[in-house]
């Protein structure tokens, strides 16, 4: 892969770089530097290629450099003349982290590009909230509004294409009392639990997409409620790449 020509262009997949820390916002520039082909620096060119890729640097930027080289894993290491290194701590950091956003990115993506398959306004608007999600690091709000669109997705599929077919599957399920689905709104008395089931019982989802909703649905809920449950970059890439690929787009309106 090309070295990036710019800070600018290093720096555009990622979230606000503005809202990281100081001393995260040197490793980025320093990382820039070294697939630049700079593997040292002094804090005068550290400072030279913030202004140039229209990055503030931080107040105080040499006390914060030398901040940086101190500690058991010291991020970065003090040279001779003045000149500094990513250490292999800092190293492993900043590329942990560019990993991890470049996978949001992706995420984000595939949403983007789904925009413009998607003929209803009301889900182009909609799709702008997972998509605004993504590109501030806000997983698990992604992770949920990514479910809300793929249900609502099918919701309208149901009622434009198989309302009759779905309905004939909550009677076969519940009963000849049970509530029969008129209008969107009443999709809202049955458990997404259900509302899967029925889909399959109609036929209308396959065993393998059932399968997909209801594991999504288990991260969805992990997501939606307080817990202490790390939720990883690659864990929100599969969703929204799963979601979308095999329910959003095999279900045309």
């Amino acid at each position: 892969m090309a070295p990036p020509a710019t800070l600018e262009a290093f720096l555009a997949p990622l979230p606000d770089v503005t809202r990281l820390s100081p001393a995260n916002q040197i490793l980025l520039v320093a990382q820039f530097l070294r697939e630049s082909g700079r593997t040292e620096f002094t804090v005068t060119i550290l400072r030279a290629a913030f202004r140039a890729g229209r990055l503030p640097p931080p107040d105080a930027l040499d006390l914060r450099v030398r901040d940086l080289t101190t500690g058991t894993h010291a991020r970065l290491m003090r040279l001779p003349h003045g000149h500094y290194s990513l250490s292999i701590y800092g190293l492993g950091e900043v590329k942990r982290y560019l990993v991890e956003k470049e996978g949001l990115a992706q995420a984000s993506r595939i949403l983007e590009n789904l925009i413009s398959k998607v003929s209803e306004d009301a889900q182009r608007r909609f799709m702008a909230e997972p998509i605004a999600c993504l590109k501030v690091g806000a997983r698990r709000a992604a992770v949920v509004m990514t479910w809300l669109l793929t249900v609502d997705h099918l919701y309208e599929f149901i009622l434009r294409h198989k309302l009759a077919d779905f309905n004939a599957a909550l009677t076969a399920m519940f009963g000849a009392g049970a509530k029969q689905i008129a209008t969107k709104d009443d999709f809202g008395d049955l458990k997404e639990v259900q509302f899967i089931q029925a889909a399959k019982t109609a036929k209308l989802i396959t065993n393998d997409v059932r399968k997909i909703l209801e594991e999504k649905l288990g991260i969805r809920n992990t997501c939606a409620h307080p817990s202490t449950v790390e939720i990883h970059d690659t864990k929100v890439v599969n969703v929204v790449e799963d979601l979308v690929d095999n329910v959003i787009l095999k279900f045309s309106l």
